[in-house]
């Protein structure tokens, strides 16, 4: 299954799921296993079938479930087995040659009887038509209402005693966890998650895809994503801090989770390694200095900063206008230029500080076409891509440092790609680069 759109990887949202069906004569043997979405019509077509290892199967049909008639037969490839998944044995069923748009099953035989999967469909941009309506509805349900929006209008900034902050608007984190953050897991150096601003920037950029395909049966999407990208847009602006970044959260602290003791985060609020059995994963330091509960650019600032230079391309304002988004974002930049190691809990730069960066660089460049961006992605892209080496019997992976620690990531772990594939599209022509 392709993706056309840029999905957010955060753990937010989920949109493929397998469907499966048996005969009830070997319920407990095989299972065909399809994507519930469906296929495109001319991209790859792959079916699973999940036996134990006594079973032994064959051949395929793809049956049009209109028609009931068998429209395509294929031999099944062994796919092999997973490590610890009981006896089950997997077998391929590739159907890619098969185009039409329709209808259908996929049916198997086998010892005693057939095996069937669910229904499924063939055809054009099936993952927009199936899952975009439900991902924008969801973001809208997160958003920060009723007691906790109120609250957020009137928050206590805690490096300015008797002062205070607007920065109602936002997405909750999850269900059930009312915090509003543009990233956290600070301490761990390489996990920071791209939260609110990877949200809004994918958001208006899914936005832009649909514009450039002129499709009418996409208008109302477009109405609803640009709606819902100028309300991110528009919360990142509240939370930016003038001669600084932005704010990196807000908490909703306690068991009860209660409006009144909401909270400008201690950025070092989440989630430390615990060095004993005994130790606290909420203890943590207090916040220091003037800019303390800023965001660097792997804590959600560059991609912030990339947000809100996207967001001022748009064709409407939001909440503020467009002028304000693009300045929010080169002050904000200005900033991070000069002092982002000072707000990373180690002082050092790592990959998730480039891929950010380059985001951030590379939308500033689109909105403004000033070089000065142009020179600030360029040197960014050419640090990413000095960070994919080989290292021993290892070949073309990311390191994370500027030792041979690899990179992986819980959620974000496409970023360094989509950055690049961004980038791509305003690099001087023939601009190219050797890694090993």
């Amino acid at each position: 299954m392709r993706f056309p759109l840029p999905i957010p990887s955060v753990r937010w949202l989920a949109v493929l799921s397998l469907c499966a069906g048996t005969a009830p004569l070997c319920r407990a043997q095989v299972r065909v296993l399809v994507d519930q979405v469906g296929y495109e019509t001319a991209a790859s077509k792959v079916a699973l079938i999940e036996t134990t290892q006594e079973t032994r199967l064959s051949g395929f049909m793809l049956i049009d479930s209109d028609t009931g008639g068998v429209v395509y037969t294929g031999m099944l490839q062994p796919a092999g087995s997973v490590d610890q998944w009981r006896d089950w044995q997997f077998w391929k069923a590739d159907f890619s040659t098969w185009r039409k748009p329709g209808h259908y099953k996929l049916r198997v035989a086998m010892p005693g009887g057939t095996a069937s999967s669910c229904a499924f469909e063939i055809g054009s941009d099936l993952l927009e038509r199936k899952t975009l309506s439900n991902i924008i509805y969801y973001f809208k349900g997160q958003r920060a209402s009723g007691a906790m929006d109120r609250a957020d209008r009137h928050l206590l900034l805690p490096e300015k005693p008797g002062g205070w902050i607007d920065v109602h608007g936002g997405w909750y984190d999850a269900t059930g966890d009312y915090g509003i953050h543009l990233s956290h897991q600070n301490p761990t150096s390489y996990f920071n998650p791209q939260q609110v601003p990877l949200v809004a920037w994918t958001l208006l950029a899914s936005y832009g895809l649909l514009q450039d395909r002129n499709d009418d049966n996409f208008s109302e999407y477009e109405r609803r994503l640009l709606d819902e990208g100028l309300y991110g847009a528009d919360f990142l602006v509240r939370m930016w801090r003038p001669g600084g970044s932005f704010l990196e959260s807000i908490n909703a602290p306690g068991s009860g989770k209660l409006a009144k003791d909401r909270a400008i985060g201690n950025p070092n609020w989440r989630t430390r390694i615990k060095t004993s059995a005994n130790q606290s994963t909420e203890s943590v330091g207090p916040a220091i200095g003037s800019h303390a509960y800023e965001a660097s650019f792997r804590a959600g600032g560059g991609m912030a900063i990339a947000a809100l230079a996207l967001a001022s391309t748009m064709p409407e304002d939001g909440d503020f206008p467009r002028s304000r988004y693009l300045a929010t974002a080169e002050a904000a930049f200005s900033f991070l230029q000069a002092h982002n190691a000072e707000l990373l809990n180690d002082h050092k730069e790592n990959i998730v500080d480039d891929y950010c960066a380059l985001m951030a660089a590379t939308e500033l460049y689109r909105a403004s076409r000033q070089p000065l961006y142009l020179e600030a992605a360029d040197r960014r892209a050419n640090r990413l891509m000095s960070r994919l080496i080989n290292f021993g019997p290892y070949h073309g992976y990311w390191r994370a440092n500027d030792g041979t620690r690899p990179f992986f990531h819980p959620s974000d772990a496409g970023l360094p790609v989509v950055s690049l594939l961004r980038y791509a599209e305003i690099a001087s022509p023939g601009r190219a680069w050797a890694p090993w």
